[in-house]
């Protein structure tokens, strides 16, 4: 919509502060006109102001674990290896992501006998990497069996997803960490702001690869990151 119709929104969770209904139409607003900076500024003011408001509104008890219980201790062990294993996962991939590159260039040379070799290699990388993600998804499983509760596990999980390439169902955790918790750390919205920075930035990238493709006539190679795109955010 046209700048002056943003008018009904701003006073909306101005004056009301009916949070939720604001973003819901912001939310609507921004899928129509994406590109509009306004929009998606507003849309993060009402988020935060949303969540600011429904953090304020727990119990701090129910968002603070005793650090002295044997419960505490033992989900910062299963946190802690869920985030190692998932860190070993992304290496992992990065090495069989850069060996199935350099596969496909030997390929691409006829060098057959040295491309089937990387390409061997980066098979077994990347399911390595899978491995490892099991390994955190297994750790965060017992983390959620002492306490299912714990918004460190939240933490862990958006991590994971964002490790799987899920960046929007790791942000969806996050939006709920922040109504839940009161985060004095800033953990979550480092954590946010880092997923979203990098969805941005591969979202600008296949782009720029969709427009280099058509202006090739590799309609082919358009389509694919296409659905790249897509499978990564359909908005």
């Amino acid at each position: 919509p046209p700048r002056s119709t943003l008018f009904p929104y701003t006073t909306l969770f101005r004056s009301d502060k009916n949070y939720p209904s604001a973003l819901a139409e912001l939310t609507l607003a921004q899928r129509r006109v994406p590109s509009d900076r306004q929009i998606a500024g507003l849309v993060e003011k009402v988020k935060l102001d949303d969540e600011r408001q429904q953090a304020a509104g727990k119990p701090k008890d129910k968002t603070k674990e005793d650090k002295t219980s044997s419960s505490y201790r033992l989900i910062t062990r299963r946190v802690q290896n869920a985030d190692l294993y998932i860190k070993d996962g992304q290496d992992a991939e990065d090495r069989g992501r850069a060996l199935e590159a350099d596969g496909q260039s030997l390929k691409t040379a006829g060098r057959l006998t040295e491309a089937e070799t990387k390409l061997k290699e980066a098979d077994g990388k990347l399911k390595e990497a899978e491995a490892k993600l099991k390994e955190a998804e297994d750790e965060i499983l017992q983390a959620e069996g002492v306490d299912k509760e714990s918004p460190r596990i939240m933490l862990s999980r958006a991590r994971l997803l964002d490790a799987r390439k899920q960046p929007l169902k790791a942000l969806e955790i996050l939006d709920d960490y922040a109504r839940r918790v009161v985060d004095e750390e800033g953990e979550g919205d480092k954590l946010r702001n880092n997923i979203a920075y990098r969805l941005k930035s591969t979202k600008e990238n296949k782009k720029a690869a969709i427009a280099k493709a058509l202006a090739d006539g590799d309609y082919a190679a358009a389509l694919i990151t296409v659905q790249e795109g897509l499978a990564l955010d359909a908005n």
